[in-house]
């Protein structure tokens, strides 16, 4: 059998009267104008048949009637508050938000967060990406992916991969060009620099001792998605660097043009906020990170640089 309730709007607008026994007051609390709140209670009252207030030209007064019926009132609308609160409570155990760069975000996270929505399909994610770590104190964010030199980390820290750099380019592109092996097949390639980390093909071909030659062109672009996208396209060779370049390994896109890794002495890590760490799904989130980067980085040419540190419990 269907209840017999009166309008929300009403019972809300007289229990606030009855409270404060004054419109405006009312008014006020729930972001309604005088003449609104007065129209819902007399619609109460309308639908109840009985007086509830005892009008007065400066003065509002409940009747008995009116009294018994917003005390009662009262203890429903807070028991609605508190089971509202309770359910509330239990959605946020649901939600998450991490905050990271936004080429990891693009080339790394986002192509695999599918398989984490197979395993939870109800947690909601939240990512948002900036430069520099937001942290923690600048909103409601519950874990961080930070790029960080390795000399500075704890012992405690989470390393999902400790980063390297090494040359990437399409494989028809290797057919033309072969492999980046000396100084004699340098002026062979095209090299797209990415102006995210300008000295890193300096970097790479001082160490790797290629120096001695120019590079048959150079193609700048300002994003490391760029760069790689370039290079899928067959424009040249890449530098590639964990995790970013692992996804286009693993499948095929793009191939290593050298057994020559180098670390760069960064990594990311993990960080989770103080007030999520008994969060279940902020919890589950992080070890299905841990889990992709481990499996990410079977696919690094630089295998010894880019080792999973177990998740710290």
């Amino acid at each position: 059998m269907a209840r017999r309730l009166p309008p929300f709007a009403a019972i809300r607008a007289f229990e606030a009267a009855g409270r404060h026994c004054n419109l405006r007051a009312a008014g006020e609390e729930l972001f309604l104008s005088v003449s609104a709140v007065s129209h819902q209670v007399r619609s109460l009252e309308q639908f109840l048949g009985v007086q509830l207030f005892i009008r007065t030209h400066n003065s509002l007064e409940l009747t008995d009637v009116g009294r018994d019926y917003m005390l009662v009132l009262a203890q429903a609308l807070d028991l609605i508050a508190s089971t509202t609160a309770r359910t509330e409570a239990i959605r946020n155990t649901t939600r998450i938000s991490i905050n990271l760069v936004p080429s990891l975000a693009v080339l790394w996270l986002m192509p695999r967060l599918g398989s984490f929505y197979d395993k939870h399909p109800l947690v909601d994610v939240n990512i948002v990406t900036s430069l520099e770590p937001l942290g923690f104190r600048s909103g409601p964010m519950d874990m961080e992916i930070r790029y960080e030199p390795i000399s500075a980390l704890a012992p405690s820290s989470t390393v999902l991969f400790r980063e390297s750099c090494y040359p990437v380019c399409s494989r028809s592109y290797a057919e033309q060009t072969g492999l980046l092996e000396n100084e004699g097949t340098l002026g062979n390639f095209t090299l797209i620099h990415c102006q995210t980390s300008p000295t890193e093909w300096d970097d790479w071909l001082s160490q790797a001792k290629l120096t001695g030659v120019r590079p048959l062109r150079i193609l700048n672009v300002d994003t490391r998605a760029l760069s790689l996208q370039a290079a899928e396209s067959g424009l040249g060779a890449a530098m590639g660097r964990s995790p970013f370049a692992l996804g286009h390994l693993a499948d095929g896109r793009l191939i290593s043009l050298s057994e020559r890794s180098i670390p760069t002495g960064f990594a990311y890590t993990l960080h989770l906020s103080d007030s999520s760490v008994r969060n279940p799904a902020v919890k589950a989130f992080a070890q299905w990170l841990n889990v992709q980067a481990q499996d990410a980085a079977q696919h690094d040419p630089g295998m010894t640089d880019a080792v999973l540190i177990s998740q710290q419990a």
